[in-house]
């Protein structure tokens, strides 16, 4: 073999293995897999719907009074000094420094203030009335009995006293219960309090009656806020001139120019009660509009519509907040 044809050779061993050397470098494809299925679907992700839109009514303060509370065992609370006033008294400025409300304070019973007494529409309307408010707070202090529990053959004894107190919230206009709620507590160990501590003073909370009675305003308060956070601001109308009427809320209420409010005609009916003759209301008709121009901290003026002027509004008549419909943040 000459040496040019074992060069030759060796060329071409050399270009073999070079080209071996290339492809044992390259990815080996792995072998196509079968899917479970024939077909995978996929299914397509419906886009977000917004949130419901959810009617809100304007954060107006509502008028209230808070009469004083019928006390159904006067012999139980004598030790008490005039928690007959003092805790609707205590309630009043509890709901004023919540900022949602304006709060009269009438020392007046709503009725004779006897036990088993159910106010009449007639008395709901009076006390609304006498106090600018639309609506009346009033109560009954049930319960506030002390016992003496004997044990040991007499040597120890244990002092308990159980107090119940039922508060109900009229409407002013219609004189229909809108709630009615119960509180109880259970004190023990100087349960006396002693007509020396002028009720709601720092002396009066300091005792075990003082203090469960401070729990339960604070429950009434949470209470209170709950029932009438759906209640609409309603306001009488003072005065009917050339199209323009006056209310009997204004900048203190937190109403403002540009508000519209709608009005109600009430009908000369007898008022709607049940077979028990509890007072269900009187029966209204909406007949339109109210644009409020100008406002004044205890009144404010507005411009009739159209309808509600044809209508024959008169004083006495309903102003009454709407539910706007607004979408929820997102």
């Amino acid at each position: 073999m000459s040496h040019k044809t074992m060069w030759m050779a060796l060329g071409a061993v050399l270009a073999m293995s070079a080209a071996l050397g290339a492809q044992a470098q390259q990815p080996v494809a792995k072998p196509a897999t079968t899917p479970a299925t024939s077909e995978v679907e996929v299914m397509p992700i419906a886009p977000m719907e917004p949130e419901e839109a959810k009617p809100l009514l304007p954060l107006y303060k509502k008028k209230l009074v808070t009469s004083a509370f019928n006390i159904d065992e006067p012999a139980q609370v004598a030790d008490i000094n005039d928690i007959a006033r003092g805790f609707p008294r205590e309630l009043a400025e509890r709901l004023q420094r919540s900022g949602k409300f304006l709060v009269r304070k009438a020392d007046t019973f709503l009725g004779s203030g006897m036990r088993g007494d159910t106010p009449s529409l007639k008395m709901i309307r009076q006390m609304a009335d006498a106090n600018d408010s639309q609506l009346v707070v009033s109560g009954t202090v049930r319960s506030a009995e002390a016992s003496v529990e004997k044990k040991y053959l007499g040597l120890w004894n244990t002092d308990q006293r159980d107090i119940e107190i039922d508060l109900v919230i009229y409407d002013g206009a219609t004189g229909s219960q809108i709630a009615e709620h119960r509180v109880e507590k259970r004190v023990k160990k100087d349960v006396l309090v002693g007509r020396e501590k002028s009720f709601g003073s720092k002396n009066f909370f300091s005792t075990s009656l003082g203090k469960a009675i401070d729990t339960m305003l604070d429950q009434l308060v949470e209470e209170v806020d709950v029932d009438l956070t759906d209640v609409p601001l309603s306001a009488k109308v003072l005065r009917v001139n050339n199209g323009q009427i006056i209310l009997d809320a204004g900048a203190s209420s937190a109403i403002a120019a540009g508000d519209v409010l709608a009005v109600y005609r009430l009908k000369n009916e007898m008022p709607i009660t049940t077979a028990q003759q509890a007072i269900f209301g009187t029966t209204e008709t909406r007949v339109g509009t109210v644009s409020i121009a100008q406002v004044q901290p205890l009144f404010s003026i507005g411009e009739l519509s159209v309808e509600a002027r044809a209508s024959g509004i008169r004083a006495g008549d309903i102003v009454r907040a709407e539910p706007k419909v607004e979408a929820r943040a997102q």
